[in-house]
């Protein structure tokens, strides 16, 4: 009785916290894709009570990358770029970017187009990178788009032409793009292309000040996979029962015990 009670509490909290559900990780060890990308999101931010490691992240998302998954080649992309867990290397993570945008992703083909605007380890190629911002505007993608926008207005790797940055940042504003609100109000406000008119400016402005979602070039948020696990609660539940049962049986004992004869 004495040595159930404690290892019946390391199950219970074994069950509950930090540790990688038994199934999936059999499913991860046989080389199940969504499996692995579970893992390694719990790992990479620390999920459902799993310790960051940015190292076991690293694994699966390699492991997952391997067979061609999109979602792990940015993720791999974006730990390199920002040195998360191991030394920044951008030209790791544009390398990884390039894996994912040569499947036609429009998020990484942007992101391939932020690098080339100039970082460490990558020579600026304004060039290149309204290329990679058309791969992907021309997909609907908005952060593409505002982009594409922002190197027409600027002139950077094309001709300037406001009324094509205008048509870019107007096409990212209907998707509610904060940033490219923010840039159509600039212009009015400083009469790019557009005769100055500040009750417009203020407007835009208004619009992007109102918007909560982040628009900063980013790698696609991750979708949650669904991988059905009960065996936590099932797990729960036995201890529970067992817990009260040992309970009922050591107050059995105590009841049946012979009084002392005085």
């Amino acid at each position: 009785m004495k040595s159930l009670v404690p290892c019946l509490f390391l199950t219970l909290i074994g069950s509950a916290h930090g540790q990688i559900p038994a199934d999936v990780q059999q499913a991860a060890d046989q080389g199940d894709v969504k499996a692995e990308i579970w893992i390694a999101r719990r790992y990479d931010m620390g999920l459902d009570s799993v310790p960051q490691n940015y190292g076991m992240a690293l694994q699966y998302y390699q492991k997952a990358a391997a067979k061609g998954n999109i979602e792990a080649e940015i993720s791999l992309g974006s730990i390199y770029e920002w040195g998360e867990g191991l030394p920044q290397d951008r030209a790791m993570a544009l390398s990884w970017y390039k894996k994912a945008a040569a499947q036609g992703d429009a998020g990484a083909e942007t992101l391939v187009g932020s690098l080339y605007l100039g970082a460490n380890g990558i020579p600026e190629d304004d060039v290149l990178a309204v290329e990679w911002f058309k791969k992907a505007a021309e997909q609907g993608y908005a952060e593409g788009e505002r982009s594409l926008g922002t190197q027409y207005e600027n002139g950077n790797g094309v001709s300037q032409d406001y009324g094509l940055a205008m048509k870019w940042f107007k096409k990212a504003a209907d998707q509610g793009n904060s940033d490219a609100e923010t840039a159509i109000g600039r212009m009015y406000e400083e009469g790019e292309g557009v005769p100055k008119t500040p009750a417009l400016a203020q407007e835009w402005y208004q619009k992007a000040a109102s918007q909560t979602i982040p628009t900063a070039p980013e790698a696609p948020s991750k979708p949650a996979l669904k991988i059905k696990d009960t065996s936590i609660i099932i797990g729960l539940l036995v201890v529970v029962i067992v817990l009260l049962l040992a309970g009922l049986g050591l107050l059995l004992y105590i009841l049946s015990r012979p009084k002392p004869i005085r």
